[in-house]
């Protein structure tokens, strides 16, 4: 496991964006694995934080096309990825081992996981 700081290093030589601020200088809140990337972080799967639950996903067949307006009247087509899984988690503090102890709360979050590639990829591996 990396330090974080090298982690950081690592994750600012993503070529589609990275953590904390994007290419173009706005919030980016989520870190790229890709080519810039690869020699540092294993890309062959995706974990989750923690244990949990799907409470949903989609999974694009191919990559939805957008086109848009660069040098008129040119357009340039940009592929893009739609797909993506949410999952929840509940994370819940250990008993205190004292008599009469109350439970702990639980706490429910969600982790995003998106960009992520068709199906077609998928089965082209």
């Amino acid at each position: 496991m990396l330090n974080p700081f090298a982690a950081m290093a690592a994750l600012a030589k993503a070529k589609g964006g990275f953590y904390p601020v994007g290419n173009n200088g706005l919030w980016h809140g989520g870190i790229h694995f890709d080519s810039g990337t690869q020699a540092t972080f294993d890309q062959s799967s995706v974990r989750c934080m923690a244990d949990g639950e799907v409470v949903a996903y989609r999974i694009d067949e191919r990559y939805p096309v957008s086109e848009f307006a660069r040098d008129v009247p040119t357009f340039k087509r940009a592929p893009f990825s739609s797909g993506f899984v949410l999952v929840r988690h509940r994370l819940q503090a250990p008993a205190l081992n004292k008599p009469g102890a109350a439970t702990p709360p639980a706490i429910t979050l969600y982790s995003l996981y998106m960009g992520n590639p068709p199906i077609f990829n998928a089965r082209q591996k």
